[in-house]
């Protein structure tokens, strides 16, 4: 029994290793001209961060340069360049600004805390003016890319009684929104 739980718990160690191991890494970069997508491209092989890019990312960016741990770079990039980034603690999530759209809704069953609590649970990181609510109307304003806003929406959607699965890093995860008050 003692040796099934040391190879459970070095198991789970290993397969988190990669979540803690891509805040860390360095990154060091400097732009003359170069087409904004390869950028994305090639600081995420730098900083060993999947990318999802939402629709097409136009652009050229012109001298920039980065310096620091991968999210770091990312979320600079985004400002930088007007871009939207979030994460989802295993990969970036990046769209240009002309494919973030608006959606607002009603929270339902959740209190505005409850709601962040399990939207910051599906992404730690989201930029500052993402999520607006209005305590009002108890209407919810998301400004992203469609899929950003529809699972966010899928989400809220759900009974807080329920289980919501989620995977990440090849890993199934279950969130509870019930369990995040």
């Amino acid at each position: 029994m003692q040796s099934w739980v040391r190879r459970l718990c070095l198991t789970a160690c290993l397969a988190l290793f990669p979540l803690f191991a891509v805040e860390a890494r360095t990154v060091r970069f400097e732009v003359k001209s170069q087409p904004l997508s390869q950028v994305i491209d090639i600081i995420a092989d730098l900083a060993g961060i999947p990318v999802q890019k939402l629709g097409d990312v136009p652009g050229r960016l012109e001298k920039w340069s980065a310096h620091g741990e991968g999210i770091a770079v990312f979320q600079k990039l985004a400002q930088d360049a007007n871009l939207f980034f979030a994460y989802d603690g295993t990969k970036a999530i990046v769209a240009a600004s002309s494919e973030v759209k608006t959606t607002v809704l009603p929270l339902g069953n959740y209190d505005w805390v409850a709601a962040q609590n399990i939207i910051k649970t599906l992404y730690p990181i989201v930029p500052e003016r993402t999520l607006r609510f209005d305590k009002a109307t108890g209407m919810l304003t998301i400004r992203g890319p469609q899929l950003f806003n529809d699972t966010i929406a899928a989400v809220l959607a759900k009974p807080q009684n329920s289980t919501i699965k989620v995977i990440r890093g090849g890993a199934l995860q279950e969130i509870s929104p019930k369990s995040m008050r």
